[in-house]
């Protein structure tokens, strides 16, 4: 009787773990979800404020206000839209619009000064493996195309010298960050 009652324990803790890691395998696989700019801000705000004076922040803003009921107007024009609908995440292109949703890479602990401090190329490594991108002009070129109203041609590496928000040391040394008047 008591072989009996350890088996059926070992039975049912066997079966609770395997649930449990199938459970975590599912919750892994799930789809990222969009934090928000005002989160990234929290530990990239010079990133933050040069993208705050960019077009991109205020694009949906920059819609006719019955483009912004239009789904192929609003596509490019906000972070995180979801499909079949105007519905979004955040108005404007974002910072999630061109780096993918961050609820996964930028998870507590994973971007993080200390881990990156401690093992920069295994932190970015790790970053890119939850979903981070760095953006290529084929990212861009989904929005910046013909059937953009405005469109007057794309030059990427013209373009992300605008937009630069990056390698901040080297800032100074790059062209003046994007203005409306320096991104069209």
């Amino acid at each position: 009787m008591k072989k009996i009652v350890v088996f059926l324990g070992i039975a049912i803790f066997m079966t609770m773990a395997g649930t449990s890691v199938a459970q975590d395998a599912e919750a892994a696989e799930e789809a990222a979800t969009y934090k928000g700019s005002k989160k990234c801000k929290m530990c990239h705000k010079d990133q933050y404020n040069i993208w705050l004076e960019s077009p991109h922040a205020t694009a949906f803003d920059k819609l006719e206000e019955a483009d912004q009921a239009k789904e192929d107007c609003v596509a490019c024009h906000v972070m995180g839209k979801v499909d079949g609908s105007v519905e979004h995440a955040e108005p404007g292109v974002g910072c999630e619009s061109c780096h993918n949703p961050g609820s996964k890479y930028a998870a507590k602990g994973v971007m993080s000064k200390k881990t990156f401090k401690a093992d920069p190329e295994g932190s970015k490594e790790n970053w890119y493996t939850l979903g981070l991108v760095k953006p290529t002009e084929e990212n861009c070129v989904a929005c910046h195309n013909e059937k953009s109203p405005n469109f007057e041609g794309f030059d990427f590496d013209k373009y992300m010298a605008k937009i630069r928000h990056w390698d901040l040391d080297e800032l100074e040394a790059a062209e003046t960050p994007a203005t409306e008047e320096t991104v069209k």
